[in-house]
């Protein structure tokens, strides 16, 4: 997700060079390549367990969560598609890195279930944000602000649950949050990707920002809905 108007206006030049159909198929194809990355990713890390160190399991989640940053700022930072894939691989696979032992709490089936549905919300969100003829780009400054927001009570619930303290009823109420702003987000990325140039290299740096929505909406989803194992 991008937030600054600017930033956008700076990848403009007014040369097409993909119709919309294409332009949709790249950015479809590597939004599924990027998942694919962080399903590895996760693959890797799903055997991992912290539930006896707190302050492991935070250090490990600014880790992960530092290199999808980086990895998403430099795909989005230059026109190179090269970089711009291996900065959206590096983000993939932080990502997945961070998803695999929270996915190895829960049912394989309610995996699948949260997978299925995180597809389709995104799916559908995308498709509203496309259609839509409105400029949001008025919203990306308050969707930071709450992203900002939510990332900071999050990483201060778990802390205060790595002290005892009992967090279950905020996490719920945070992972609706959570939920609902990244529906939003996906709405914004996806109505702001048609006002760039039609560029293979666009059409990477807006799949990243799909892929974030995605890993987002899917870990919200199963946390909500899954069923834990026992």
């Amino acid at each position: 997700m991008n937030f600054n108007e600017g930033f956008y206006d700076q990848r403009q030049s007014h040369v097409n060079t993909m119709n919309v159909r294409t332009y949709m198929m790249a950015i479809s194809g590597f939004t599924a390549v990027f998942i694919m990355v962080s399903m590895v990713g996760a693959s890797f890390s799903y055997t991992w367990t912290f539930s006896d160190n707190g302050w492991l399991l935070l250090l490990f989640m600014l880790v992960c969560l530092a290199g999808s940053i980086g990895g998403g700022v430099l795909a989005q930072a230059n026109d190179d598609p090269m970089i711009s894939v291996v900065g959206g691989a590096i983000c993939a696979g932080a990502m997945g890195l961070m998803i695999g032992p929270f996915v190895a709490l829960y049912e394989l089936g309610s995996v699948v279930q949260a997978f299925v549905l995180a597809t389709g919300v995104v799916l559908v969100t995308g498709f509203i944000g496309a259609l839509l003829p409105a400029d949001l780009s008025a919203w990306g400054a308050p969707l930071f602000g709450l992203l900002l927001g939510a990332i900071f009570i999050q990483f201060g619930g778990i802390l205060l649950a790595a002290f005892g303290v009992d967090m279950e009823l905020s996490f719920t109420i945070l992972d609706w949050a959570v939920l609902i702003l990244f529906c939003a987000i996906m709405v914004y990325d996806l109505n702001m990707a048609r006002r760039l140039d039609r560029t293979f290299n666009n059409a990477i740096d807006v799949a990243v920002n799909v892929f974030l929505n995605f890993a987002n909406i899917f870990i919200r989803i199963l946390s909500i809905m899954g069923q834990a194992k026992k």
